[in-house]
This record gives structure tokens, C-alpha cells and sequence, in this order.
């Protein structure tokens, strides 16, 4: 059963939406990034041998999946803050907790919805919403 800080209407999403429109896309760009310099980084530490130039290429790739890591969990707290959940960063899927026909549901905004268009019952699995005209 999920027990919420708070339980949304439309219009207390909406009333959020120009601002998630800049944070979960900064978070999920941010995460794309993270994915690709944790690759390189990984290639580059199973090298044996580096010269100083891959040691300093080294240390930048650290300090900025570091950096990265951190704004990510920044954008979090962010959205968590505002109520909500960033429950799929690759697609950018924030949920609201509410109550629908008496059970527990999610409103679910991504980025480009102008509005609040889709819903997901508690026991459906993140990624799965129907359209709040259904």
C-alpha cells in the first residue's frame, strides 16, 4: 500500500510542469553522459600501462562522472522535493501519487507532455500508463 507525502490532482502537476520541464531533462542528459564517460573511463582503467596523458584524461573523466553523478542526484532531490518521483530517467517518467476510483495511482508526466495526459495504477510496472481519457 503506498503511503504518499502528499496526493496530486492534474492541475498540482501542472502547476509544476515549466519547471520539470528544465530538470528532468538536465537529470536524464546528465544520466546519457554519465553512461558514455563511465564506458571510457572503464576502457581506460583495464589499459595497463597509461602514460601521463591518459593519467590526466583519467583524473578528468573521474572528476566529471563525479560532477555528473552529482547534479543527477541534485535533479532528483529536486523533483522528490516538488512531490514527485523520477522514476525512469532514460525516458524522463515523473509520477504523482493520488488515488483513483479508490486505489492507489500515479499521474505520470514525461517531458513534451504539455499537460498531464497519462495515469498508471499502483501495481502496473513503471513505463506502463494509459491515457487519463480512458
Amino acid at each position: 500500500m503506498i503511503t504518499p507525502k502528499a496526493l496530486f490532482e492534474p492541475a498540482d502537476v501542472e502547476a509544476r510542469i515549466v519547471y520539470l520541464s528544465s530538470v528532468v531533462p538536465d537529470a536524464r542528459d546528465c544520466f546519457r553522459r554519465l553512461q558514455t564517460l563511465g564506458y571510457r573511463r572503464r576502457k581506460l582503467m583495464e589499459q595497463e600501462g597509461l602514460d601521463h596523458l591518459e593519467c590526466n584524461r583519467l583524473v578528468w573523466l573521474n572528476e566529471e562522472v563525479d560532477r555528473l553523478s552529482a547534479r543527477v542526484e541534485e535533479c532528483v532531490g529536486e523533483v522528490e522535493a516538488m512531490g514527485g518521483e523520477l522514476v525512469d530517467i532514460e525516458r524522463g517518467e515523473v509520477t504523482f501519487a493520488t488515488f483513483l476510483g479508490g486505489e492507489p495511482a500515479f499521474y505520470v508526466w514525461t517531458p513534451g507532455d504539455p499537460v498531464v495526459l497519462w495515469y498508471r495504477l499502483a501495481t502496473e510496472p513503471v513505463g506502463e500508463a494509459h491515457l487519463i481519457s480512458e
